[in-house]
């Protein structure tokens, strides 16, 4: 779970290239905004984690969320993609900006949804009775 970690903060250091006419120049002075693209991250993984834990993995089950993380992981990619490409030089800059924010939102829900399922299954596959115990504990 390291790559998820240094790719939280790293987004800043990208959209600090020397492009002009791009939605992001002005990036620099908002710390708003800037605090905003790079929690998006953690809130996804909040809300993905918490969707897992409560409800996701009772309705479908563990190996399928395993498969369902990926996939909603490669959508947000997806947005984060079209952001810097396509949306790269369109007005109004806010289009390219919350496409970003929803791409690392939406990583964020798939990154929750692994971090939970792979303990989740591994535990099951254990113990059922020591399941509660090494959740609790971690």
């Amino acid at each position: 779970f390291g790559y998820d970690i240094g790719a939280v903060s790293y987004v800043l250091s990208m959209l600090r290239t020397p492009i002009a006419d791009v939605w992001w120049t002005n990036l620099d002075n908002s710390h708003f905004h800037q605090g905003v693209i790079v929690s998006a991250i953690w809130l996804g993984a909040l809300v993905g984690s918490h969707m897992v834990f409560t409800w996701l993995d009772k309705k479908v089950g563990r190996r399928t969320i395993i498969r369902l993380c990926a996939y909603v992981y490669i959508i947000g990619d997806a947005f984060n993609v079209v952001s810097g490409t396509i949306l790269r030089a369109v007005q109004p800059a806010w289009i390219g900006m919350w496409c970003l924010i929803l791409g690392r939102f939406t990583c964020g829900l798939g990154v929750g949804f692994i971090m939970l399922a792979v303990r989740l299954l591994r535990t099951w596959q254990r113990c059922v009775q020591l399941a509660f115990v090494e959740l609790s504990c971690r």
